[in-house]
């Protein structure tokens, strides 16, 4: 073993050589109509691509997936109970507007059409955000996005029950509307096969949240991570965009869900609304609004393509 090989406990791969290891019997079923439902908002993305970098993650995860079959009916030999109801769960993780939901969607789809079609749950760790009333209780709506604005406690019940193959779990619904949590709405998780949980905050561990330490954590459940990076320039130069883009195809809907005019009382015959759309306290965009705080210069033309396509590092631990 030479010096150079301990550099970093991952493998790297060109996109090239990555395509090359999807087994030879494995066919993209997906369609030109099932791809453009798995494209995120802004997201550009071709079936070539899929087959070429998708096709051979599926295929890896189904191997892990299998592999781990196995040592559960070791489990259910040794102990002689049935573990056959535990999830195989696999979490996404990334900067924010590098793909992730992309990647989750068409990993979602991948998987279904696996050998047995196993049953497959999708959700977003967005749904665990406290409510924006309750974070302007708590005085940290400004740190929203951040560990402190999710309700990580409800987040590792979700998982514990899920891994326990309790039925039936809610998960709260997050709406990109209103940016908030919306009251009475969930996804409900009934036992899958395959979970896929997908966030900015899957991947960490408790030191973020020093009140749950030495407790176990989100990682913990998790048995394979994916983790979606792309350059800087090309991340900020994607966020900007679909913002823009956002601001113009949803501001009509969203002056909607604002409250209704009134007059204004210091009679210039205005409304209340411009101090949410132009100057004073605006309301709040999301958690995604961090991303700009600080930023130099950008163009706000370039398109947005894959994470693939600018940068492939598919690192997988040794």
């Amino acid at each position: 073993m030479t010096e150079d090989s301990l550099e970093s406990p991952f493998f790297k791969f060109s996109a090239q050589t990555w395509s090359t290891f999807k087994h030879s019997s494995d066919r993209l079923t997906m369609t030109e109509d099932d791809l453009r439902k798995c494209a995120a908002f802004n997201d550009k993305i071709s079936l070539d691509e899929v087959s070429r970098i998708y096709l051979p993650l599926s295929r890896l995860l189904f191997l892990y997936y299998s592999s781990r079959i196995d040592r559960m009916q070791v489990l259910h030999r040794f102990l002689g109970q049935n573990y056959s109801t535990i999830p195989f769960i696999i979490s996404i993780s990334g900067p924010v507007s590098v793909g992730k939901t992309t990647t989750a969607k068409l990993l979602h789809e991948l998987i279904k059409s696996w050998p047995g079609h196993p049953k497959v749950s999708l959700i977003t760790t967005d749904g665990f955000l406290y409510p924006n009333a309750v974070l302007k209780e708590k005085m940290i709506m400004s740190r929203k996005g951040f560990p402190v604005s999710y309700d990580v406690r409800r987040l590792m019940r979700f998982l514990r029950d899920v891994k326990n193959g309790v039925s039936n779990v809610k998960v709260p619904v997050y709406s990109h509307l209103t940016y908030d949590v919306v009251e009475g709405e969930y996804t409900v998780v009934d036992r899958p096969n395959v979970l896929i949980i997908e966030g900015v905050n899957v991947l960490q561990n408790g030191s973020d949240y020093p009140e749950i330490r030495n407790h176990a954590f989100i990682s913990d459940y998790i048995d394979y991570s994916i983790y979606v990076d792309a350059d800087e320039e090309n991340l900020l130069s994607w966020y900007v965009d679909r913002f823009l883009k956002l601001a113009r195809e949803d501001l009509p809907r969203s002056l909607e869900l604002l409250p209704p005019l009134r007059p204004d009382p210091r009679g210039s015959g205005g409304d209340d609304r411009k101090a949410h759309l132009g100057g004073g306290e605006p309301r709040q965009p999301g958690r995604e609004h961090q991303a700009l705080q600080g930023k130099g210069q950008h163009d706000p033309g370039k398109g947005r393509g894959p994470p693939h396509k600018e940068r492939l590092s598919e690192e997988i631990r040794t």
